[in-house]
């Protein structure tokens, strides 16, 4: 530390700021300061509240220790706090200690290790040490991706030492090792960017290394030159180089020439000093040359230039370039392109060139996959573009969906960085249901072009609410390249956007571990590449001469109670060996299976429907984890199971956890199954004792970066959430008062009288007294806007729905189907209807994880709530009130949705045209509206650069925090047994498993996974494949179908692996269909395909003659609107009585399963599917049920045409899951002829038809009359068959006697749930009632009504029949009287109650009347009569008699003010002699800024440079001093607009009126010589106002005099007076506007706003005179006994009101305040020795005094002080008399003359009345005799005569007592009673016996003051206390 304080080589943090402050090394450095460090943010900005605060514009400079800004308070040489002024000499001891103690020293630690940081002794401040070499050489032993993390890490010392001036060779050798092999990390990007980024910046790279490299050829020849012959440290330094212009090729070009001229020149002096030379180093310096001339060349290069076109059919052709070096977003030349792109086909038979040309060809087609639709949609577009207007834009496209006028609103702040909320037009889609549809599903690639995509903006959907979407808004992330022109987009800006609907994330991820991938790292190059077909057995089973296994857990189902060794110990490679296939409980196909999986490196097991390979896969993982010996050694590592559905994760998971009940980590989508949550990687990361094992250097990280993403984004969502509603609301002028010019301004507050809200709902014909009608506005836009009609359709693809007319059945249940399920109609609501989860939602599920769902810390509704009555005049969403009080009345949706079309408009005004506006309200309603958008776009403009430096800062700090969390992840996940991924998280988490590193991989369902996602889940250290799919089922999903047919994408690596004749084994035996089911899949589909004897034995299907059948038809299909969907109406209606049909079997729910191959049809079957009965009915599409079954399933094909277009029916793999879900029962309806012409359905078809199994009808048969028979080939033949059966009655008969009224029926056939509704039959009752109950409803008792007499009143009464007249309770009105003597209430049968309610009315004890209830008049109600009491101001006391207590406080007088303040604005305080402070907001403002300030506060002076200047005279003071030039009086020679001469003066800006073109307006006579020719015209700025110039500065002369001469009387006492001259602001002769700035008067101005400071400063007081009593008073508060003790809570609220005080009155009143809680405090000291029950009365009134005083007001009033002080003289008279009662025994032992006395005055005192003057003579009358006659003693006698008695008897304490008349005497020796006698005086007993005294008796503590008696057990501890005098 030097003598100043300043620290050297180290970094301070400031609590609450994340940039370091240290010493800056020279005026260079200090300039890079901003963003430097490994954990500084580049900018502390403070502050987002609105417009007003200037909190983003642009970043703040540092804190740095030679700069002023930020620094400590001013200490002196040796730290001490300099208090000169600072207030009164007593008090400079307290500052000076409380700031020291608030700010720290900077001294260094003693004993504290360099290398280390630690916290000083007060919270939040930190010393930074440099770490040293060891720590270095200690750093680079480790791993890459640990070394970013520890450097990345704060306080780590990695700032000071890059920041060093001179670095000593060896550490920065080390340092550079360190960085060097950093930069080998492919992971955690954010994190080494920002650690570069510090590196880049820093001295270290920018001097220290240059110069050190330079050094080297100076010394070649000296000693020094030692280190550098190794020579492999200038390679260290080039790879440093090549990672640094890597990641910032721009910004680091300048720097890093210069360190590699030194690197060329050290070599070359190097190679002719004769050192080695080394290639490798040349290699690297070549291509820095070459890096480096790319980027100069590409500063003039056009970016825009084409490929050289390349044939995409040419297989052997090479490629033009590095796909490594091809961008994942497209390019320009990507769009804009007629040659064909370079792709070649995946190569399904034969092998590879090599591994990049397979890396290349599968890059090249996932790319293409999701470029092509883009490519070709835009293309497309772009030809019709002019045409897409009004009804046109709802043409449709192949390849894109389009989106127009979108509209960038605001940013968003989420766990994974800035999401951009975009809204676009959602007129042409309001056919779209977005709850179904496919439309921008989260991950979608859009993209966004205003210029007709010359320049485009790329972004994924990061956020999806089908609510929001309703309204045209999403959530967009964009990417990092179209970042820098988001920046530039002004709310102006409407794009047109285009979405492709691929999954672009996962395409992605995909893409960037393709391009990172390199021929070293790909494993199983001789199979993948190779193709061939020698696989070899898994590497780590070289390490055993004979690998053996333990095969228990495969053949006992339960751990045997003894071990057992037969199979605990099998040679895996000796087939002799293994147990037999009984022993492992599977089939021979599954052990072989089982074999292959567990020898080879790579296996291929292919699974046909219902084989067990999902079955076969379990046992693979639990032998290979029984016996993990064998394959984790030295590291152990988990296996990698990769599922393409989350179903299918869920379902493989849930079978290793019957195993493996721990270990398991699932990374996915949201999982469905509950035993899989437990082990999702959120909840294992959010786990405590997962927290505990993450590295210290990852928390202090994740803290210091979670703080700064909490700071930014209250920024962010501060400014966002303003800019949403600029969106959806309309605003109030004050909001947009810095974008309205003030004239326009004052225009609006001039119209406000009639205006019940705000006014700009009136000016925009919205308010309650429009000028121009809502109807007009209506006319308007719907002239405007051609709006396309609406199209009923249905919609697949954008999940439209279309409610239908007809039932189910056609007809409404009968009685027997209500009695077992109720079957609504299908024209039912959505909630009605049955869930389904269509495509769109089942894709979305899968695309995201856990961590991608958006994590929102307050709902958008609230937030928006929040601002609706501070900046909105009328909000749009939701209800119909608005802020401000309007309410839409009329046809409010018309209106609403007219105002929206307003607020969305892009037409608005220009500067040129707003300025030109002289009267708002002369304005057209459309004019109005453009006007309102102008002023509307700059607001938007203003707060959009603010929030811009925060979301970089915040978007670079969730980078940092993934980082951390994936080193968090990496954490868990290698404590793992088995990680679960889908295949969307391999590719997301691919850095995380390149670096554990799995051995054994799985991957379930392989054929449905394209080979690129396959690829990228493969590490180098990867030495197990496991394959289990099928390849004949569900294929690859690609985008472009000419990709997956022609080019080959859609082939799977499995199909490609069997295809090339890969071993693999094929599972014969199906577990799941029955015969004739499996027999439609061979041998069409399998050459054979084996039955297991568990599927011989299943039961037919009931109520229908066959299990299988084809039911065919020929009604047309149609096709859904704007989508490639189609529904066949025929069909659904047909499945749906089908599947009613089976659940009157008996058959539940849940067993029937209704698949079908369109999505469109999806929707049309829930349409006819209400919720009621139908419940648990699963519905999908064929896609989605991959791996899944049901006992029935219910096929709907769909497609039935005249043009025999099959679709997706002539796919064999979707052919094969569709006739392979169903276990017992498959029932298919489509067109026959139609799909006969498929080979594949011909075959099936005939197959069928040899069988019987194809036809029109489908035979249903009665179980209950199997003679019964109905044939069903529509939905109406189903109504043959109502209830199940057959048409005939049900014959059963009832238990009750009664047949069965339904008619036949197969469900509920004992009638257990039948109830008959026929009457009953039961016997009357004894007088001959029926029962008039349905017969299924128990009799129970009769009800039937009957006259009886009721005994115990004699009333008669209507009783039911059954209740007994000494049980009924009367109705009749009661006639008994309640004690009050008010008749009771209620019913003769009742009780009487208790508590009277008869109105009546009382006198209170106030005096006042009051209507209660009669039973309040024991407790009665505060008095609620107004108090009406005239004030000392001379107003009515607006409170009540309660509130007032009764007169004794009265509140402050609540009339308003209205008297001007000295700024001009009307007092808006309630009644008072000194008006506080203004509130409102200051109207100050110069050319340079404006103040934001409060009125009353000061305004801080403009120090920039005034700038009146003209040609002849020019001002050089600041802006806020008087100006040193006098006014021009030259005429103006500027032109104006309209070509004539400027009417204005020289220097002055030019009036906006024209003496030709406006003659009128400019000769309007006002002054009297404005019609001369020659006269001169001045412009007032505030009001806009022309006037002319001589007249207005006699004007303003006039104006000067009179302020001379005393103010009105309506003035002010702020308008403070100075020998006789009023301060007030000079205002315009015209409108009496406020001149405030004016160049030509600014003298004037200047002056007179110089005095109103001058009053402001008075009034509020200066700050140093605020902080100085503020601190004064709190103190004074903190050393209050009496407060702190006696008056409970008090103080802390106290405190917390000076705390909170702004100015002196406030202060003033927390003073007054003070004292008064004293002095209460020190009565309530004085009553603390008396038992409560005596002192409860004034206890009470004490703390209603408390209570008044702390009720929050700023100041306290005259009346008011002079109520507390009256009131509190009377409180204290009774605290002094209670005393001196209480110790005359209650006045037992005065006189009755005394007593009397004494009541009266307590009489006084206890009153509630207010305590008078005459009240106040009364008592000081009275007390004096009182005092004597009753002294505090307490014992009659003077204190003189107690003392001589004391004295005299000369008794220790305790030793005095009384009888139980109060009579003293005294006990010697011990103090301890042994006799006991009488009293003298009263004869009554006294003493004791045995130390115990007489229970009557008690211990005089008035005589001489002891606590207890003499003998006893605590008289050791208390007895010998010095007690004061009483």
């Amino acid at each position: 530390m030097d003598s100043h304080g300043r620290g050297r080589g180290r970094t301070r943090y400031i609590p609450g700021s994340s940039s370091p402050q240290g010493r800056g090394h020279s005026a260079r450095n200090g300039s890079r300061e901003r963003g430097r460090g490994s954990f500084a943010t580049k900018g502390q900005v403070h502050g987002f509240d609105g417009l007003p605060e200037d909190f983003g514009g642009r970043p703040r400079q540092p804190v740095l220790r030679g700069s002023s800004a930020g620094r400590r308070p001013p200490r002196g040489r040796r730290g001490r706090v300099d208090h000169r002024g600072d207030g009164p000499k007593h008090m400079n001891w307290m500052l000076k200690d409380e700031l020291q103690e608030g700010f720290p020293s900077e001294m260094p630690i003693k004993g504290r290790p360099q290398s280390q940081v630690r916290r000083s002794d007060r919270e939040n401040t930190y010393i930074e040490h440099p770490m040293g070499i060891r720590t270095l050489r200690e750093l680079h032993l480790k791993e890459p991706h640990e070394i970013i993390m520890r450097l990345a890490s704060p306080g780590c010392g990695l700032q000071p030492l890059i920041e060093q001036d001179h670095m000593k060779p060896q550490v920065l050798m080390v340092l550079c090792e360190v960085l060097a092999k950093a930069c080998t990390c492919r992971s955690n990007r954010q994190s080494l960017q920002h650690l570069m980024g510090s590196i880049k910046n820093s001295n270290f790279f920018q001097r220290s290394l240059p110069m050190y490299v330079c050094e080297m050829q100076f010394q070649i020849d000296s000693a020094a030159c030692k280190p550098y012959q190794e020579h492999l440290h200038l390679e260290v330094v080039v790879d440093l180089l090549l990672a640094v212009i890597g990641i910032f090729p721009a910004s680091s070009i300048n720097d890093a020439a210069l360190l590699f001229s030194a690197i060329e020149n050290s070599s070359r002096s190097l190679e002719l000093a004769g050192h080695q030379d080394h290639p490798e180093m040349h290699s690297k310096l070549g291509q820095v040359r070459k890096v480096m001339e790319s980027l100069l060349t590409q500063r003039t290069k056009s970016e825009r230039q084409l490929r050289t076109p390349v044939l995409k059919y040419d297989r052997d052709a090479q490629p033009p370039d590095d796909f490594r070096q091809l961008s994942i977003y497209p390019r320009y030349e990507d769009i804009h392109t007629t040659a064909e792109p370079f792709v070649r086909p995946n190569i399904v038979f034969g092998a590879y060139r090599d591994a990049e040309s397979y890396l290349d060809t599968q890059f090249r087609l996932l790319r293409e996959d999701f470029l092509r639709p883009l490519r070709v949609g835009i293309t497309e577009l772009l030809s019709v573009l002019p045409t897409l207007q009004g009804r046109q834009r709802q043409r449709r496209f192949d390849d894109i969906r389009v989106y127009h006028d979108a509209c960038i609103v605001a940013p968003l702040c989420t766990p994974a960085g800035i999401v951009h909320k975009v809204q676009f037009d959602v007129e042409a889609l309001r056919h779209v249901r977005w709850e179904n549809s496919k439309r921008l599903l989260f991950g979608s690639l859009v993209c966004l072009s205003k210029d007709s995509f010359h320049t485009m903006l790329f972004a994924s959907v990061a956020n999806r609410c089908s609510e929001e979407l309703k309204d045209g808004i999403v959530g967009l992330r964009f990417s990092k390249d179209s970042l820098p022109a988001l920046v530039e987009v002004s709310p102006n800006d409407t794009f047109l956007m285009v979405e492709t609907t691929a999954y672009f994330e996962a395409y992605r991820h995909v893409l960037e571990g393709l391009q990172e991938a390199g021929e070293e790292d790909l494993p199983f190059k001789r199979y993948l590449v190779y193709c061939e077909v020698e696989v070899q057995h898994p590497a780590y089973l070289d390490t055993f001469l004979e690998p053996s296994y333990d095969f228990n857990p495969l053949i006992y189902k339960e751990e045997p109670a003894c071990p057992v060794t037969v199979f605990s110990a099998i040679n895996v490679l000796a087939d002799c060996e293994w147990p037999s296939k009984e022993d492992l409980n599977l089939d021979s196909s599954q052990v072989e299976a089982l074999k292959l999986a567990l020898t080879k490196e790579l296996s291929i097991i292919q699974g046909p429907p219902g084989t067990g390979k999902t079955y076969v896969g379990l046992k693979i993982v639990q032998v290979l984890l029984r016996n993990e010996t064998a394959w984790q050694k030295n590291q152990p590592t988990p296996i990698l199971v990769v599922c393409y559905t989350n179903h299918a994760l869920d379902q493989f998971l849930e079978g290793i956890s019957q195993f493996l009940t721990e270990g398991i980590v699932r990374v996915g989508g949201r999982s469905n199954s509950e035993a899989m949550k437990q082990f999702s990687l959120t909840n294992l990361r959010n786990s405590r004792d997962m927290r505990k094992n993450i590295p210290g250097h990852l928390r202090a990280t994740f803290a210091v970066v979670s703080q700064n993403l909490k700071i930014c984004r209250s920024k962010i969502e501060a400014g966002a959430i303003k800019l949403e509603a600029a969106k959806l609301a309309v605003l109030k002028e004050n909001v947009l008062e810095d974008c309205i010019l003030d004239v326009h301004l004052a225009q609006f507050q001039r119209n406000m009288g009639w205006s019940k809200g705000s006014n700009v709902l009136n000016w925009l014909g919205i308010g309650t007294q429009p000028t121009e009608s809502v109807e007009n506005l209506l006319e308007e836009t719907a002239a405007e806007y051609d709006a396309p009609e609406q199209l009923p359709s249905d919609d697949s693809d954008d999940g439209a729905e279309r409610p239908e007319a007809a039932n189910a059945q056609g007809n409404e249940p009968g009685n027997g189907t209500a009695n077992r399920r109720p079957v609504g109609r299908v024209g039912a609501v959505e909630d009605q209807l049955i869930g389904v989860m269509g495509e769109a939602e089942l894709i979305q599920a899968d695309r995201m994880l856990e961590e991608d769902r958006l994590i929102q810390i307050q709902n958008e509704a609230q937030r928006l709530a929040q601002l609706q009555k501070q900046i909105m005049a009328l909000n749009l969403q939701g209800g119909k009130e608005a802020a401000g009080g309007w309410q839409v009345k009329r046809d409010s949706k018309k209106e609403k949705k007219a105002i929206k079309r307003e607020l969305r408009k892009q037409t608005c005004m220009t500067e040129e045209q707003a300025a030109a506006v002289k009267d708002i309200w002369n304005l057209s309603l459309r004019d109005r509206w453009q006007l309102y958008r102008f002023w509307v776009r700059k607001y938007e403009a203003i707060l959009r650069r603010r929030i811009q430096v925060f979301e970089q800062e915040y978007q670079e700090g969730a980078d940092r925090l993934a980082d951390v969390r994936q080193e968090e992840d990496l954490t868990i996940l290698r404590q793992a047994s088995v990680i679960g991924m889908t295949t969307t998280g391999a590719a997301k988490y691919r850095h995380t498993l390149q670096k554990i590193q799995p051995k054994i991989v799985l991957v379930e369902e392989a054929a449905e996974v394209l080979e690129a996602h396959i690829l990228t889940t493969l590490s180098a250290a990867c030495q197990h494949l496991i394959l289990i799919g099928d390849h004949q089922q569900l294929r690859p999903s690609a985008t472009v179908y000419d990709l997956a047919k022609n080019f080959h994408l859609e082939v799977s690596l499995f199909e490609r692996l069997v295809k090339n004749t890969l071993p693999f084994v094929r599972l014969k035996y199906q577990h799941r269909m029955r015969p004739e089911i499996a027999a439609l899949l061979v041998p069409h589909i399998y050459s054979n395909l084996e039955n297991h004897e568990s599927v011989l034995n299943y039961e037919n299907i009931k109520g229908i003659t066959t299990n299988l059948y084809f039911v065919e038809h020929e009604e047309p299909e149609e096709e859904v609107s704007d989508s490639r969907s189609h529904q066949n109406q025929h069909e659904a209606s047909f499945i749906v009585a089908l599947c009613r049909y089976l659940i009157l079997q008996g058959y539940a729910p849940h067993q029937i399963t209704i698949l079908t191959t369109y999505t469109g049809q999806l929707f049309a079957l829930r349409r006819l599917m209400p919720r009621a009965f139908f419940q648990d009915v699963r519905v999908c599409v064929v896609d989605k049920y991959q791996g899944e079954e049901n006992d029935i399933v219910l096929l709907s094909l769909v497609r039935s045409n005249r043009q025999g277009r099959a679709g997706f029916l002539k796919i064999d793999n979707r052919v094969c899951v569709a006739l392979s879900r169903a276990r017992k029962g498959l029932f298919c309806i489509g067109n026959a002829r139609l799909l006969a012409s498929i080979p594949l359905w011909g075959h099936i078809l005939a197959s069928m038809r040899s069988n019987r199994c194809v036809g029109e009808q489908l035979v249903l048969r009665c179980q209950m009359h199997p003679e019964n028979e109905v044939l069903a080939g529509r939905q109406q033949d189903f109504l043959e068959a109502p209830e199940g059966g057959c048409k005939l009655p049900c014959d059963f008969r009832l238990a009750c006697g009664h047949v069965c009224t339904r008619a036949c029926h197969p469900y509920d056939r004992d009638h257990t749930a039948f109830k008959c509704m026929k009457p009953c039959e039961q016997k009357p009752c004894m007088l001959g009632h029926h029962c008039p109950k349905p017969c299924h409803e128990p009799c129970g008792d009769c009800e039937v009504p009957i006259m009886k007499v009721i005994p115990r009143c004699n009333h008669r009464q209507l009783v039911p029949c059954h209740v007994e007249p000494k049980d009924f309770v009367c109705r009749q009105p009661c006639s008994q009287f309640l004690s009050c003597g008010h008749p009771c209430q209620r019913c003769c049968g009742m009780a009487c109650e208790t508590q009277c309610k008869q109105k009546i009315s009382i006198a209170q004890p106030c005096g006042h009347n009051a209507n209660i209830f009669c039973h309040q008049k024991e407790n009665l109600p505060a008095c609620l009569e107004k108090c009406g009491t005239v004030l000392d101001c001379g107003h009515l006391c607006a409170g009540t008699c309660a509130s007032c207590y009764e007169g004794r406080f009265h509140h402050a007088c609540t009339h308003s003010c209205s008297r001007t303040l000295v700024c001009g604005h009307t007092c808006g305080a309630a009644c008072t002699r000194d008006c506080p402070p203004c509130q409102l907001c200051c109207q100050n403002r110069c050319r340079h800024s404006r103040c934001r300030r409060k009125c009353g506060e000061p305004c801080m002076p403009c120090v920039e440079s005034c700038e009146w200047k003209c040609p002849h005279y020019k001002c050089k003071r600041r802006c806020f001093e008087p100006c040193s030039r006098p006014p021009c009086n030259h005429p103006c020679d500027k032109k104006l607009i309209c070509g004539h001469t400027c009417i204005g003066l020289c220097g002055e800006p030019c009036p906006n009126l024209c003496r030709v073109c406006n003659v009128e307006e400019v000769t309007e006579i006002f002054f009297g010589e404005e019609d001369q020719e020659m006269v001169r015209f001045i412009q007032l700025e505030d009001c806009k106002h022309v006037l002319e110039v001589e007249g207005l500065d006699r004007w303003m002369e006039l104006q000067k005099h009179a302020t001379e001469e005393e103010g009105e009387g309506n003035t002010s006492m702020q308008e403070v007076s100075t020998n006789s001259i009023t301060i007030q602001l000079k205002v315009c002769p015209k409108c009496k506007t406020p001149i405030r700035q004016n160049l030509r008067y600014s003298n004037i101005v200047k002056t007179m706003l110089q005095n109103i400071e001058d009053v402001k400063e008075h009034i509020r007081g200066r700050n140093t005179d605020i902080e100085r009593d503020r601190v004064q008073l709190l103190f004074k508060t903190s050393k209050s006994q009496n407060i702190r003790l006696y008056c409970n809570t008090a103080g802390s609220n106290l405190e917390q009101m000076i705390k909170d005080a702004s100015g002196l009155q406030e202060l003033q009143a927390c003073e007054n305040r003070i004292g008064f809680l004293d002095q209460i405090g020190e009565l309530r000291s004085k009553l603390y020795n008396f038992s409560s029950t005596s002192t409860k009365n004034v206890d009470t009134r004490l703390s209603e005094y408390i209570k008044w005083i702390l009720e929050p007001r700023s100041r306290l009033c005259n009346q008011e002080l002079v109520e507390l002080q009256t009131e509190l003289l009377r409180l204290s008279f009774l605290s002094q008399l209670l005393c001196h009662w209480i110790m005359a025994n209650h006045g037992e032992n005065v006189s009755e003359d005394v007593q009397k006395k004494a009541k009266d005055v307590f009489r006084v005192l206890e009153s509630t009345k207010p305590f008078t003057k005459s009240d106040e003579f009364f008592v000081r009358n009275h007390m004096e005799e009182l005092s004597k006659a009753m002294p505090l003693s307490g014992l009659c006698i003077k204190e003189s005569e107690r003392l001589e008695i004391l004295q005299a008897m000369a008794l220790p304490k305790g030793h005095w007592f009384k009888c139980p008349n109060g009579h003293i005497y005294a006990i010697g020796n011990c103090g301890g009673a042994m006799e006991t006698s009488t009293c003298p005086d009263c004869k009554a007993a006294i003493g004791g016996k045995s130390h115990m005294l007489d229970k009557r008796n008690t211990l005089a503590s008035e005589m001489d003051g002891a606590q207890f008696p003499a003998w006893s057990e605590t008289a050791n501890m208390l007895n010998y206390q010095e007690v004061h005098h009483m």
